[in-house]
């Protein structure tokens, strides 16, 4: 019984030492200097591992840069394995395609997040099984799928679908109709001009519509609260529909309040833009101009005394 303890300890010293690791956070550069014609079309994918792709017109070619994590028994080995990870570019199916490289095989503990830039985008795939994908500047179509992580829609100009089990989804600036889904996480869209179909299952969605804009907004959450601002210029009907909450009205004349359910047609009316959430309150903001700052009478076309 004396030698219970010690013998205990003992082992707990080897067992933690057998399990002991090394963790490696390192990046690398690909630069690919290409003929390239006209904005570049790209389909990029990672099994697990981030994914960012902007745009910098100031290149010749085309740019990745990858950050790897992974971990081993010792600092050697895994460094050595480092050498052995990287990217690939290729064409196929009439677009560049970027992907990780490892060689005999993706291990567990590997990762690669890759930020691929280019002088000028046009359509863009993306598909990471977990991580988080973010796009600015393409003018074409874009189509992000993330099996978890964020997604971000920045100042794209052709129209996207987008997808992620789980993970916020941001949309700001550009043109185009969106259509948007999350399993979980909030959906933020400020300065969109195009139509929007955007759901989550649990989480807020908060929309700004910018002055100017026509488009449909399609908006459906779960359980979360939706909030839509339009500029006092926007024309169209809000059908509003809160099954366990409450509709509200902000307009220069106040806050109302519109029960569960609301019809509200601003402006000349028009084309039906539908809100709905099963569990939260849903708010239709009309969101008034600053007043013009009155005129100094010294100056020219002030008024007179």
């Amino acid at each position: 019984m004396l030698l219970a303890r010690p013998l205990i300890s003992l082992c707990a010293v080897l067992l933690a030492a057998s399990c002991a690791s090394f963790e490696l956070e390192e990046a690398f550069t690909l630069i690919e200097p290409l003929d390239l014609e006209g904005p570049v079309s790209l389909e990029v994918s990672a099994e697990l591992g981030s994914i960012s792709v902007a745009v910098d017109p100031s290149l010749a070619g085309i740019e990745v840069r990858g950050l790897a994590r992974l971990e081993g028994r010792d600092e050697e080995r895994v460094r050595a394995r480092f050498e052995q990870l990287g990217a690939s570019i290729h064409r196929g199916g009439g677009r560049l395609v970027i992907e990780p490289t490892f060689e005999g095989g993706r291990r567990e503990s590997e990762r690669i997040n890759l930020a691929v830039t280019v002088p000028s985008l046009a359509d863009v795939q993306l598909k990471t099984r977990h991580g988080a994908l973010a796009i600015s500047g393409a003018l074409g179509r874009v189509e992000a799928d993330s099996g978890g992580g964020s997604i971000e829609l920045l100042h794209c100009h052709g129209g996207a679908q987008l997808s992620t089990g789980d993970g916020a989804i941001r949309v700001e600036g550009g043109v185009g109709e969106v259509r948007g889904t999350t399993g979980n996480g909030d959906v933020t869209v400020s300065g969109h001009g195009g139509g929007l179909e955007l759901e989550t299952s649990n989480g807020d969605v908060a929309v700004s519509v910018p002055e100017g804009s026509t488009g449909v907004v399609r908006l459906q959450s779960g359980n979360g609260r939706i909030v839509l601002s339009v500029d006092r210029s926007w024309s169209g009907v809000v059908e509003a529909s809160a099954t366990n909450g409450q509709v509200r009205f902000i307009s220069a004349d106040g806050l109302r309040e519109k029960g569960p359910a609301a019809i509200l047609a601003l402006g000349e009316g028009g084309t039906r833009s539908v809100l709905r959430t099963r569990n939260g309150p849903i708010e239709v903001a009309v969101r008034s101009r600053a007043p013009s700052p009155p005129l100094d009478p010294a100056a020219p076309g002030g008024p007179r005394r």
